[in-house]
């Protein structure tokens, strides 16, 4: 197949499978435009892939093509891709070319930050950790206003004893428990 010269989103990227009526990506089309080192990235297989880089540099641009290349090639089924990032923004930018390039099966992928993707994980097996499915993850000052609330409530003295450092000793308490629980194994 000739490598197109339209961007990337338009049909001109998709051809057919032998008499498959099912669109497919040309693979070679997802090169064009690449440096040497970003062709080396979208292409390379064997394993997982982290790509640094500078702002501005092309590092969602190579790795959105990284995934519609595995797809195109039949390396991998949609649902077995994880792309990750730092930012919500990023992986939002990262989400909206991958499903501009692959379409539905986008949705099968984990596309995401780290922290979602952790949260994800967390709450598919909550039940290992002995939490339930629904649990609220609290940030510093969630956790310090939570027990403040608490404190006041069993009538304690904020100004003597600082709610912050009755959460660091909550927190310690509680992972000293969950090794506990873990060592025995429950």
């Amino acid at each position: 197949m000739g490598v197109s010269r339209n961007s990337f989103s338009e049909e001109s990227l998709w051809g057919t499978d032998g008499g498959n009526t099912e669109e497919r990506l040309d693979p070679d089309s997802l090169l064009e435009g690449l440096t040497a080192p970003q062709r080396e990235a979208v292409v390379q297989r064997g394993g997982p892939l982290l790509v640094i880089a500078g702002a501005g540099s092309g590092k969602t641009r190579v790795l959105t093509r990284r995934i519609a290349h595995i797809l195109a090639k039949g390396d991998a089924r949609p649902w077995e891709i994880m792309a990750i990032t730092f930012t919500n923004k990023a992986a939002d930018e990262m989400r909206r070319r991958v499903v501009d390039l692959v379409g539905a099966d986008a949705r099968d992928m984990w596309v995401s930050t780290f922290h979602s993707a952790c949260l994800r994980m967390l709450r598919a097996h909550a039940d290992v950790l002995g939490y339930q499915r629904g649990f609220t993850i609290y940030d510093a000052g969630d956790a310090e206003t939570a027990v403040e609330r608490i404190m006041k409530e069993l009538n304690l003295d904020t100004k003597r004893l600082s709610p912050r450092s009755v959460g660091r000793d909550l927190g310690g308490e509680e992972r000293d428990a969950l090794a506990r629980r873990l060592r025995r194994g429950r």
